[in-house]
This record gives C-alpha cells, sequence and structure tokens, in this order.
C-alpha cells in the first residue's frame, strides 16, 4: 500500500498491474545479485566446524589473515611449526627480559608502560604498580632471580590504602589480589600474604550481599564500594579463586565471609544461566530463581542468597571469558570435589560448540551470529585443553577428541 502511494507521488499517476510485475522482478534480481555479493565478501565457509584445518599430514597451507587483509601462509613443514620446546622457551624468556627491562626503565612504579611514548601510565590507580605485583610472580617462575627481588622489595613497601579513588574491583582482584596470592603460594614469603590481606580488607565490601549485584568499582583508602544495578559476567564470576585462596591462607573471619560470598554470586550464577546457550554478560537482580541446579548447595552455603538475570550477548571475549576459566579452575581449587562447578563448565563449552564456534576459509574463528571473536578469546584453547585433562577418565574418546 505504501509502495502503491510512493509511486503515485512520484510519477504522478496509478500503479498498473505491469508496473507491479516490473517492480517484483527488479527487487528479485536485486536480491540475488546482493546475496551473491555477500557470498563472496565472506569467502567459503565450512558446511560444518568438525572439518577443521587440514589434517596434520596435509602438505595445504594454511591461510591466516592478518591486521590490514594481508594473508600468510603457513605450511607444516615451516620452520615455525618446527620449533624445539627449548628454543620456544628461550625466546619466551627473551621476551620477558625485553618486556620488564623496559617496564623498568621506562614506567617503574607506575601502572603500565606505553611503549611508543615511553612512559609510564596509571590505568587501575596511580600508585599500586600494577605491572610489578601481576608481573612478580611470572619473574620467579622464569627464574629471573634480581628482577624478582626487585620487584619483591617494591612489594614489601608499597600501601594500597594511597589510592583515595574509585579502581576497578575487576582488575584489582585478578591482576594485584591474584598476583599476591600466586606469589606467597609459591614462595611462602609473608610479606605477600600481608599486603593481600590489607588489599583485601579494602575490597571485601565489593561482595556485601546488601548491594543488588556486587560492586564494579571501591575506593581503596576509604573501604568504600559503590552499589550499581548492572555487572558483567566476567566481573561477577572471576574474584572466587583469589578469594578463596585468601580466606584459606589467612583464617580472617571477614575476608571468609567475602569468600563464601563470593562463592554464592557464582553458584547463583550457575543458576541462572539459560539452559540451551551460552551464559549471556549482562547481569541484574532478579526476585527468585526458578530453578537449583546446585544439588541444594546454594540454599545450603547461602540461606538469603541472591538472585540474578543474564541477558545480552554472550562472548568468550571481553564481559564473559574468564567466568568459563574460573568456573573449571574454582572447581579444581576445591580438590575436585564441587561437581556442579564442573558440570556447569563442561555444559558451557557444549554450547560452544553447538551454538557460537565455527570456522571460515581463510581460518578464522568466529562467532555464529557474525561477530568475531575478540583478542581476549586466546586463552580459550588452554581453558579447554585444561578441561580435557581435569576430565580425563570421564569423557568419552569422541568427547576428548573433539575437545582436544
Amino acid at each position: 500500500m505504501v509502495g502503491r502511494k510512493w509511486w503515485t507521488i512520484v510519477n504522478g499517476k496509478k500503479m498498473t498491474s505491469l508496473d507491479m510485475k516490473r517492480k517484483a522482478f527488479f527487487a528479485g534480481v536485486s536480491g540475488i545479485i546482493l546475496i551473491l555479493l555477500v557470498l563472496i565478501l565472506r569467502g567459503h565457509r565450512a558446511p560444518d566446524w568438525e572439518q577443521g584445518p587440514p589434517a596434520a599430514d596435509d602438505e595445504q597451507a594454511m591461510v591466516i589473515e592478518l591486521a590490514g587483509g594481508e594473508f600468510v601462509e603457513f605450511r607444516r613443514s615451516d620452520k615455525f611449526f618446527n620449533v624445539s620446546a627449548e628454543d620456544a622457551r628461550k625466546e619466551v624468556l627473551e621476551a620477558m627480559k625485553h618486556a620488564w627491562s623496559s617496564y623498568v626503565k621506562y614506567a617503574w612504579g607506575h601502572d603500565e608502560l606505553a611503549p611508543l611514548s615511553k612512559v609510564g601510565v596509571e590505568t587501575f590507580g596511580a600508585c599500586t604498580g600494577i605491572t610489578i605485583v601481576d608481573a612478580a610472580d611470572t619473574l620467579y617462575i622464569m627464574g629471573l632471580e634480581k628482577e624478582f627481588e626487585k620487584a619483591r622489595q617494591w612489594i614489601a613497601e608499597v600501601d594500597f590504602n594511597c589510592v583515595d579513588d574509585d579502581v576497578s574491583v575487576f582488575e584489582t582482584t585478578i591482576r594485584s589480589l591474584g598476583g599476591l596470592m600466586s606469589l606467597y603460594e609459591l614462595t611462602g614469603d609473608k610479606v605477600f600474604l600481608e599486603k593481600a590481606e590489607s588489599l583485601g580488607d579494602s575490597l571485601r565490601h565489593s561482595l556485601d550481599s546488601k548491594h543488588a549485584v556486587p560492586s564494579n568499582s571501591c575506593n581503596l583508602k576509604g573501604k568504600d564500594c559503590k552499589v550499581g544495578r548492572r555487572v558483567s559476567l566476567a566481573v561477577a564470576g572471576s574474584t572466587q579463586l583469589e578469594w578463596r585462596a585468601l580466606a584459606y591462607h589467612t583464617k580472617n573471619p571477614e575476608l571468609k565471609h567475602a569468600a563464601k560470598e563470593s562463592q554464592c554470586v557464582m553458584m547463583a550464577l550457575i543458576n541462572a544461566s539459560p539452559p540451551s546457550r551460552l551464559a549471556p554478560v549482562n547481569i541484574s537482580p532478579a526476585q527468585y530463581a526458578d530453578k537449583d541446579v546446585t544439588g541444594g548447595q546454594l540454599d545450603k552455603l547461602c540461606p538469603n542468597h541472591r538472585n540474578f538475570r543474564l541477558s545480552g550477548m554472550a562472548r568468550t571475549g571481553g564481559e564473559g571469558d574468564s567466568y568459563y576459566e574460573y568456573l573449571l579452575k574454582v572447581y579444581l581449587q576445591g580438590g575436585s570435589s564441587e561437581e556442579f562447578y564442573r558440570e556447569e563448565f563442561d555444559r558451557q563449552i557444549r554450547m560452544l560448540f553447538e551454538y557460537h564456534v565455527e570456522y571460515e576459509w581463510p581460518v578464522r574463528l568466529y562467532d555464529r551470529k557474525g561477530d568475531p571473536m575478540q583478542h581476549l578469546a586466546c586463552f580459550f584453547p588452554g581453558t579447554i585443553a585444561l578441561g580435557v585433562m581435569a576430565n580425563r577418565g570421564s569423557m568419552s574418546e569422541g568427547q576428548t577428541k573433539k575437545w582436544t
């Protein structure tokens, strides 16, 4: 009806049946041309993601698209695929030395190094030196003793309450609190545990159950955490490892309560996850939960627990990424006894394979909804590999092959 009115206004006469046929014909041809253009631009897509790249003994090139549209071919016989583990280890060590020495030279004590301008920048909260705290355990593992000792001396003097401003709870927890707990568990050095306990005391109110959802930000000096109405899946579901480790080692009652609250949050997220897709990344409060997939553990551990509603996109990249990692690692951290964590991890990976991942040639891993996976999804193969190791003996041969 609208089309006929438009035709009459433009042409000054009514649309005839012949005009209508011509219009339909041109619309059909235009549609076909548009579909062909889309197929050409997107390239040939493998009809089944399980086809994957060429077989290991196939000399067909794997074509990788780099930034800017440049294409590079790799073949199995290339030197790229024939580096020994020892040579690879040396290259990684040299990369760490280069990055660390540059940070020490140009940005010591600052959060990060801006590599082109060669200056230190504050990204997560001035005076906390988050790169030092986050990288020190890597220095220790790599055997870089002189570099590690310099980092230890700095950490021994830092006061996290120097920040009289809001900082990201997520970034401060995974980088600073997580870094300190890793350092303590690797070295047994009490200075790291003392600093972690002090930082945890400033962050613990982010998990207060009076908040509808966990807080996004806290003022470390004032120990004041903002109340929010929305938080991402990664923010709420990626603090449990740090808090449980901190509570275990300090035996501090207030920190033990915070650890319990963090666990209640993760269990409530499991309850709120839709049954047939990856968990969406937006978390908001809900009045009640219509199911309990934890076998009664949620009500037992958290009698006054919060309920959540999950909505929006599902992502293995930013805002979703580390939630899946933490599901598996919390299960392992607890001595592989809390089965509902592993079961939820397994279910999420099945959802990933079934609904979200496809291959495209040239090789790109992308979401079936058309969204390319972000660089933050690059860790995901390691998480799946750890899942294979953790589930060894309980997975079928077909499932093990698919996950591997």
